[in-house]
């Protein structure tokens, strides 16, 4: 699976968690996959942070499905793949 593209949706955080959350989209050569990603971050997180503690999130999930877990299929990130971060911050207190 070779990931071209990512983007992340509807994020948003809850200060008693101490947690962000959003919908991780990843576009591949064979579809796309759309996840919850959490980030256990505080509020004043970079973005950069936030989006890559999602990201990994997504990754982590899809390492988990069984034809990755089993080998049978790796995951590749393509050299130009392209992450969008929209920000809509929403504190939930």
């Amino acid at each position: 699976m070779l990931i071209q593209h990512i983007q992340i949706e509807n994020l948003h955080f809850t200060a008693e968690k101490q947690q962000h959350s959003a919908v991780v989209i990843i576009s591949t050569n064979k579809g796309t996959v759309c996840l919850k990603g959490c980030a256990p971050h505080s509020a004043t997180a970079s973005s950069a942070d936030i989006r890559r503690a999602l990201t990994e999130d997504a990754l982590r999930q899809i390492q988990r499905l069984p034809e990755f877990r089993a080998g049978t299929q790796a995951i590749k990130i393509g050299q130009r793949c392209a992450t969008e971060f929209h920000v809509p911050f929403k504190c939930l207190a």
